[in-house]
């Protein structure tokens, strides 16, 4: 990949995105324009406007904060941590940068703008989805507002995202860490795909990770390859600035480029339109309520009393793996705003209608496996990826199947998809949208309107539909063994 023409030029974007102080807002380029006179028509811009202002949190403290001979002239101690002071009393702060990570910032600003830039297309599309609530959930554990924007490279901005080693959700946790921040994980429910709870974990574990080691260099190093692993790099190397630790063999390549690759999401994510991201079709922000309900509930079943398509409501409730409130407890389900009393005053009917489902899972999920068949052939079989079934039934894409085992096929009916070539058709039903079927194929409203030449984003039951070829994989992926 070449470099971008003017350094300086990158390493000012970089220092103005990281202190907080002159970058432009999502809401001043055309492509925030566009999200926002669409979300105002849908009455969401104040969840927009959270996300462009970056308000409701302190100002994102400047990386490059290890304990090097620069990075010392602007930090001190202080009761035993390393403190930052305002952006305003740095006088250079382009100084507390190493030479060759604004190589590596360049590197991928210039990956994401060309060759990744179907990546990045998606993961924007997203962002008013999950934004607004994660800044305002960072700002209740006074964290850096622009910290969320690591959700992106960690999984797209995608609550059903597994890594290779079986990292989920939005933030990608595996279960050992996940269970540590009280993240449920069982045949029913897996809290590291439920965007509230698992964005939470991820406040607290940042936050303790930074109190670890005094330096966000070094916290969001450990956010990728453990805190042990850093732990152990600190001790061996008599060091605690990273980037003389990143000079050597001793951490991967994931680790090493993950700072510089966060920097060159936080700037492109600042002002998409700079870098030529104008034409995004941005999905709306999650707009829900809870409401009580006893154990055995489908979503299915809520679905068809909330009007929506089970699709929607499983965009709103990603952590139920069976697609059915777990026996036994109540549950607090998330439905579409304004649906909640209607929800309320039919669960009667809606907990007849799940025994059926209830029934099924206990006994069995949509398919059987055979003899032969593997997680790949079963989900072409209808028209979703091995990673989404995994996923739905809490297992690793290389686990060995066993004939006779139960599957839960995510999304929906086995006959909604076929395949028709090296594409996947997929047959409308009632209460689907674009949103929903981009979210279930891992594309976005964009890629479909397009692929399909749709001049507007209403669809007719029965209109079959052709799905783009997915690109769709995390750019990075969780190193395996270095917690």
């Amino acid at each position: 990949m070449k470099l971008l023409k003017a350094l300086p030029g990158t390493m000012a974007l970089v220092c103005v995105a990281l202190l907080g102080t002159g970058c432009a807002s999502l809401s001043g380029d055309k492509a925030a324009s566009d999200a926002s006179a669409y979300l105002s028509q849908e009455g969401m811009e104040d969840g927009w406007a959270a996300v462009a202002s970056g308000d409701g949190g302190p100002d994102v403290k400047p990386f490059g904060d290890s304990d090097g001979e620069k990075a010392r002239l602007y930090f001190h101690r202080r009761g035993g941590r390393r403190v930052a002071p305002a952006p305003s009393r740095l006088e250079d702060p382009s100084k507390l940068f190493p030479a060759e990570v604004n190589k590596q910032v360049d590197d991928y600003v210039q990956y994401f703008t060309k060759s990744g830039r179907k990546h990045f297309s998606r993961w924007l599309s997203r962002s008013p989805r999950y934004l607004p609530m994660m800044k305002a959930t960072f700002a209740e554990h006074q964290l850096p507002p622009d910290l969320v924007y690591l959700s992106m490279i960690e999984s797209g901005l995608n609550p059903f995202a597994a890594s290779h080693a079986s990292a989920v959700g939005l933030w990608q946790f595996i279960s050992g860490t996940g269970r540590r921040y009280e993240l449920r994980i069982d045949r029913y429910v897996d809290e590291r795909r439920d965007p509230e709870k698992a964005t939470r974990a991820a406040a607290r574990y940042l936050k303790d990770l930074y109190e670890m080691f005094g330096s966000w260099d070094l916290a969001l190093a450990s956010y990728n390859a453990g805190e042990g692993k850093i732990g152990r790099g600190v001790r061996r190397y008599s060091t605690e600035n990273f980037w003389e630790i990143r000079k050597t063999s001793y951490l991967r390549s994931e680790t090493k480029n993950y700072v510089p690759q966060y920097l060159a999401t936080l700037i492109i994510a600042k002002n998409p339109a700079k870098y030529g991201f104008v034409d995004i079709v941005y999905e709306r922000p999650v707009q829900y309520e809870f409401v009580p309900v006893g154990g055995g509930v489908s979503l299915n079943s809520v679905a068809s009393v909330a009007g929506v398509s089970r699709e929607e409501m499983r965009l709103l409730n990603p952590e139920l793996l069976r697609s059915i409130t777990p026996p036994g407890r109540d549950y607090m389900l998330k439905v579409p705003r304004g649906s909640g009393k209607r929800v309320k005053s039919q669960l009667a009917s809606i907990r007849n209608n799940s025994h059926a489902e209830s029934r099924q899972v206990a006994s069995g999920g949509d398919h059987r496996v055979r003899r032969g068949e593997t997680l790949s052939t079963i989900a072409r079989r209808y028209g979703t990826t091995a990673r989404a079934v995994a996923s739905a039934n809490n297992m690793r894409t290389s686990d060995v199947l066993m004939v006779g085992t139960a599957l839960d096929i995510p999304g929906s009916s086995k006959r909604s998809a076929s395949r028709s070539g090296d594409d996947t058709v997929y047959v409308v039903r009632s209460g689907d949208t674009l949103s929903t079927i981009s979210a279930r194929f891992d594309t976005t409203v964009g890629d479909l309107m397009r692929r399909n030449n749709l001049r507007t984003s209403r669809i007719s039951i029965g209109k079959r539909l052709v799905i783009p070829a997915s690109t769709s994989q995390t750019i990075r992926g969780r190193s395996d063994g270095e917690a």
